[in-house]
């Protein structure tokens, strides 16, 4: 291999795996809301919380397998799990939180916090895939998440800024 293949080789490698490693925190993120959603439905006294928090869990359930395929397509390796990205886990912390309350606008709150942070997160990763298949699935998957934000709102007695 000459030398110009070999920098070609380095720098598709080191794409692929700076690649992979955004999608790997999609995936840490989107496994988190997952569980955090299970958790919130079977805590619920509102059919309707109950109801719709078993939705999004579902949801969360197909865009974490979304991922982890892209990832392998990539020639990745996902993760079955990993540290959710900084902003993240104080979030989190205060979703269980409200959870465990079972204060219903506690809930809302929570989760609507959470949901403008991952609409950030899915945003940035969004910058980094300017046009191919990638980025038609984050992006769908960012529709998907905020359609979420608007009917957790919409379960509240209080409006919400989405």
């Amino acid at each position: 291999m000459n030398p110009e293949e070999k920098r070609n080789d380095c720098y598709m490698k080191n794409l692929q795996e700076s690649n992979t490693i955004k999608l790997n925190d999609l995936l840490c993120i989107t496994q988190d809301s997952k569980f955090f959603y299970e958790s919130a439905a079977y805590h619920a006294n509102d059919i309707n919380m109950k109801d719709s928090f078993t939705r999004f869990s579902h949801e969360r359930t197909f865009y974490a397998q979304q991922l982890k395929d892209l990832v392998k397509t990539m020639g990745g390796t996902h993760e079955n799990y990993q540290d959710t990205p900084g902003p993240l886990q104080r979030i989190w912390i205060d979703v269980k939180f409200a959870i465990n309350s079972g204060i219903k606008d506690a809930v809302i709150d929570a989760f609507t916090a959470c949901e403008n942070k991952v609409i950030n997160v899915y945003q940035e990763a969004l910058a980094e895939y300017p046009s191919d298949g990638i980025r038609s699935i984050i992006l769908s998957q960012l529709y998907g998440i905020q359609k979420c934000l608007q009917t957790i709102c919409s379960l509240g007695r209080k409006s919400c800024i989405v």
